[in-house]
């Protein structure tokens, strides 16, 4: 389990269209534009068992995590230098939520990462270095 340099946006993209189809078809986005769109971002990669199942990448001041469901709960270990990274690039980051993503919604409650507005179907919390509740 490591993190990678740089992130597959293939992989990345088959994890966010898993957690919300609604919006890709709503922008008609393709794989392709979304690895040509994404790639021009800082980025890292998950890696588990020599295969890439996700990663992150920040556009501006907006966190993107996503990882393949079946590794859903087994990427912990690189939770805390994947933060870590992330802050690195900047802090605050903000992280855009779609109110029907239930998993992400309990992932970022166990952290307490604070609500700091609702647009419509939008939930945006605030993420810091600071607030950020690290694993022992």
């Amino acid at each position: 389990m490591k993190l990678l340099d740089k992130a597959d946006f293939s992989v990345i993209y088959q994890a966010e269209l898993d957690s919300d189809k609604e919006l890709f078809n709503m922008f008609s986005l393709t794989e392709e534009d979304y690895v040509r769109l994404a790639s021009k971002y800082p980025s890292i990669g998950f890696e588990i068992d020599g295969k890439c199942v996700g990663g992150m990448f920040i556009r501006q001041d907006k966190l993107h995590l996503s990882v393949l469901p079946e590794y859903h709960g087994k990427w912990g270990f690189l939770f805390t230098p994947a933060f870590k990274w992330a802050f690195s690039v900047t802090d605050p980051l903000k992280a855009v939520v779609n109110v029907s993503n239930s998993k992400v919604i309990r992932f970022i409650e166990r952290h307490r990462w604070k609500l700091i507005d609702e647009q419509g179907s939008t939930l945006i919390y605030l993420l810091t270095d600071q607030t950020t509740r690290y694993p022992k």
